[in-house]
């Protein structure tokens, strides 16, 4: 009985020692929200010594935090709300998994790159300019990758009430840089598929659409880097001055930049994939295998739907109270944005050297047209390793063929024609000599 008696009492202690304490947390608050809390309690319907209904009344929270945010400075504020958040036993929010996740796309996004140099090292013997251009993409995703997940271990993924302000500061410094590194990338990517197309696609038109693309997108992205890197004055401000009171005045409107240029991201999205398919539809060859290939140019879509889910994130970017919270599903859509726009793009080439794998080899092959389809009819042998092989096989084919698959007519490619000259200066194992023996007959006439 006694035991049960001190059970009792211990289990009382222990639940009044867990009850919310306002009224010792009052003179912890700053002076400036003293008059925006005794406004909130007009329209509470209980008083402050009844701790659980005040944490409790959503109401009462949001109208005070906003008086208190008006009212108050940026320090001030954040140590109401620590204070507050302790005052009523609020648990310590987490989403630090939540970034980490990302990784599950990131790392298949860093590999596909590689895979596509390997492929195209294994097929050709130049590599053309959206090789480089995608080479550039893979570095440029590496280190943001990087720096957006020590930026998130270092501050988000929590409370900013929580976060020391030195941590906060330099991740928000980290942060601008990322916001370069995401706009150089996303240009990277999206000129390296329209330069893939222009060396897949030979007609003029088509030509003369993807430059004036490229153009634009180089001068969009100049200009909003631009428009990034000086967007406060001085530039430290950006990340210096978030616990400035005059921050609207020295800055310019972070949410109306992001807006747009995540507006102009999402038409070039939508120009990049519309552009190839009339010439794609227009291909003479198997209903089967036109359906698979118009599905690979086609997984643009996710790129367009990611870049709008993106979008919605950013309604609020540049004005949150509590930015180390409330960046976490940008930069968490950042990261899928990216990651699928790499492993789109780089597809068509990946494709080339699945082909090579057994299964894979079935898969792709029944489903956009084998490419070793002339190695095939030699009896030539395809292992992986051997490069010079897969090369050999390729010889006979122009880009459209190789990239596309060997049944894509000639006519509807570009025919790429050597003179003597190149063709005697290309090494001896990539000719092919032919001996054309000609009979000519000379006759007088009737005699």
């Amino acid at each position: 009985m006694r035991l049960l008696v001190c059970l009792l009492a211990g289990a009382a202690i222990l639940a009044n020692a867990q009850q919310p304490d306002l009224l010792s947390a009052l003179g912890q608050f700053p002076n400036c929200s003293t008059p925006c809390i005794f406004a909130g309690m007009e329209n509470l319907d209980c008083g402050l010594t009844d701790a659980a209904c005040v944490c409790a009344d959503k109401t009462f929270a949001d109208s005070v935090r906003a008086c208190i945010t008006e009212s108050c400075s940026i320090e001030d504020s954040l140590h109401a709300a620590r204070i507050e958040a302790d005052a009523c036993n609020r648990p310590r929010r987490n989403r630090k998994k939540d970034v980490l996740l990302a990784l599950i796309l990131e790392v298949p996004a860093f590999l596909a790159p590689i895979g596509h140099i390997y492929s195209r090292s294994s097929t050709v013997t130049k590599f053309a300019v959206d090789d480089y251009l995608f080479i550039a993409s893979w570095l440029s995703f590496g280190v943001l990758v990087v720096l957006a997940q020590w930026t998130s271990y270092l501050a988000f993924g929590v409370d900013t009430w929580y976060v020391e302000t030195d941590v906060m500061t330099r991740a928000l410094q980290m942060f601008f840089v990322l916001e370069t590194i995401y706009l150089t990338l996303l240009c990277f990517t999206k000129l390296a598929v329209l330069t893939f197309y222009m060396r897949i696609f030979p007609q003029r038109w088509f030509k003369l659409a993807a430059r004036i693309t490229m153009a634009l997108i180089i001068i969009t992205t100049i200009a909003y880097i631009f428009a990034q890197i000086f967007q406060c004055r001085p530039i430290r401000f950006t990340w210096e001055g978030w616990m400035s009171d005059d921050r609207e005045a020295r800055c310019v409107d972070i949410t109306t930049l992001t807006w747009s240029a995540g507006a102009f991201n999402i038409f070039y999205d939508t120009v990049i994939l519309i552009l190839p398919l009339p010439l794609i539809l227009g291909l003479k060859m198997k209903p089967k295998t036109k359906i698979g290939i118009t599905f690979m140019f086609s997984l643009g879509i996710f790129v367009l739907v990611t870049s709008c889910v993106r979008l919605s994130y950013v309604l609020g970017f540049g004005h949150t109270f509590n930015p180390s919270w409330d960046y976490v599903d940008t930069i968490m859509w950042t990261g899928l944005e990216v990651s699928t726009s790499l492993i789109v793009a780089c597809l068509p080439a990946i494709r080339l050297l699945l082909n090579r794998v057994g299964f894979f080899g079935a898969l792709f092959g029944s489903l956009v047209g084998r490419t070793t389809g002339l190695a095939s009819s030699s009896n030539i042998k395809t292992p992986l390793h051997d490069r010079s092989t897969h090369r050999s096989e390729y010889e006979a084919m122009n880009e459209s063929q190789i990239e596309l698959g060997p049944q894509v007519p000639p006519k509807d490619t570009e025919i790429k024609g050597y003179g003597p000259r190149a063709a005697s200066n290309m090494p001896s194992g990539h000719r092919i000599h032919v001996t054309t023996t000609t009979t000519v007959e000379h006759h007088d006439g009737p005699r």
